[in-house]
């Protein structure tokens, strides 16, 4: 469930945040898109927080179409810590 109140705009820039509890059986969470059909080029820079509570995916992505799409996905299950070194096994 998208949630207009889970985005704040900071001094650092956007924020996009994800709830620890459910809501009408949905977790609140954040997406930004646009509609504009005239960004034919550019760059695209994210720093992302991840977090360490089992059960999420944190994610960003650039999607046109089926064919055109190019997506990062981070499950919460294998971010590194400490004791874990973040540590790919391949590309899906």
């Amino acid at each position: 469930m998208y949630l207009p109140e889970q985005i704040q705009l900071t001094p650092q820039g956007l924020e996009l945040k994800v709830s620890s509890y459910f809501v009408d059986g949905a977790i609140p969470s954040a997406e930004l898109c646009s509609i504009r059909n005239d960004i034919l080029y550019g760059t695209f820079r994210v720093r992302l927080a991840l977090p360490l509570v089992p059960g999420t995916c944190t994610g960003f992505f650039y999607y046109l179409n089926d064919w055109t799409e190019i997506d990062f996905e981070f499950l919460s299950s294998f971010v590194a810590n400490e004791n874990r070194p973040m540590a790919f096994t391949g590309i899906q």
